[in-house]
């Protein structure tokens, strides 16, 4: 099993997302502003930020290509609501990867999406992994694999 680093080529990812590569030190980051959605009360919203994205391959038995990814995007959801209510909201997350090939001199884009549902009392947050598992053919003969978009969004929320 070898640990691929998150080195990106420098692409600005879609606002959906809360992950995006440093044009200057060419490396994977997390945008640390929350993504929120209003609740319905005067200044009260429920926050999804993305903590981490970490990713792990493995080789094939042979060890001459790559088997499997696993990537995990971990996250912290927060809302600033008061009152006798709980918040039940939708956290959805996404996942895209290059896939390359350097026998095959070619590149596959493999995608994954999840959503998540969360309770929240006042005043309360919840910490999440949403974990995705990206499977490769020996066809494939992936040698490289890059993350090129990452992250969570809140996708509904409701007082109940």
């Amino acid at each position: 099993m070898r640990l691929i680093s998150l080195v990106l080529t420098a692409i600005i990812l879609n606002l959906m997302f809360n992950c995006y590569v440093n044009a200057d030190t060419n490396v994977f980051v997390i945008d640390d502003t929350p993504k929120c959605q209003p609740l319905g009360i005067a200044e009260q919203n429920i926050c999804v930020e993305v903590t981490a994205v970490n990713q792990e391959c493995e080789d094939s038995i042979l060890g001459e290509f790559l088997e499997s990814c696993t990537v995990d995007i971990e996250y912290i959801v927060t809302s600033n609501y008061e009152g006798d209510s709980y918040i039940k909201t939708f956290v959805d997350c996404a996942v895209i990867t290059e896939v390359k090939s350097e026998v095959l001199g070619n590149t596959q884009i493999y995608e994954d999406s999840s959503e998540t549902n969360i309770s929240l009392f006042e005043n309360q947050s919840a910490e999440r992994t949403t974990d995705f598992l990206f499977m490769y053919s020996h066809r494939a003969q992936a040698n490289e694999v890059q993350i090129t978009k990452a992250g969570c969004r809140i996708s509904e929320a409701n007082i109940w």
